[in-house]
């Protein structure tokens, strides 16, 4: 035995053995399928009591309700066709109603380049006049606005406070009044 040596040496291994042998792999496809009765379909499996069928890239029950199964696999597929063409035809009438817009934006402004600079200024001064007036207008109701609501507080909420003091004092005094007037119970003084 050697002292630092590789004790180790595996058994070689015995040479192969052909591929095959048999004969069926010299055959071509039809005499194959001939000979041997192999059509090649969709592949099938049976799993728990049910057979499966391999078809359109999706597993498919045969048994049971097959019938029902491929139905709605087919109104899923006929579902789905029909929500591509629904956002294609909504994606169409965007498209459209941005090419509206724009031909009607195209269209006003031509108008505006047909008339003459006389009727554009005079439009333009007329409009920045009708803009200036609301705006005078809607500072002067908020001025108006706020005097009508501080004037209120100032002048009539007193008078309102006061008024339902002078009832509840009046009210206190004829409670009073009523105390002290009526005799007492007899056992209680």
């Amino acid at each position: 035995m050697p002292l630092f040596g590789n004790t180790f040496s595996p058994k070689k291994t015995p040479p192969r053995k052909s591929a095959s042998l048999s004969s069926l792999h010299t055959l071509d496809r039809s005499t194959r399928e001939i000979e041997l009765g192999l059509e090649s379909g969709p592949p099938a499996m049976n799993l728990g009591g049910q057979s499966w069928k391999f078809e359109d890239g999706q597993w498919i029950t045969e048994s049971g309700g097959n019938a029902s199964t491929k139905e709605v696999h087919r109104l899923k597929k006929r579902n789905l066709q029909l929500e591509e063409e629904n956002n294609l035809l909504k994606s169409k009438i965007e498209v459209l109603m941005d090419m509206l817009d724009e031909t009607l934006v195209e269209r006003l402004w031509g108008l505006t380049e047909m008339l003459p600079d006389t009727v554009r200024t005079a439009a333009e001064t007329s409009a920045q006049c009708s803009v200036s007036v609301l705006k005078k207008f809607y500072s002067f109701s908020r001025s108006a606005l706020w005097v009508g609501t501080t004037s209120f507080m100032i002048l009539v909420l007193p008078v309102v406070f006061e008024t339902e003091r002078l009832q509840l004092e009046q009210q206190q005094l004829q409670q009073c009044f009523v105390c002290f007037m009526m005799p007492a119970a007899p056992g209680k003084v």
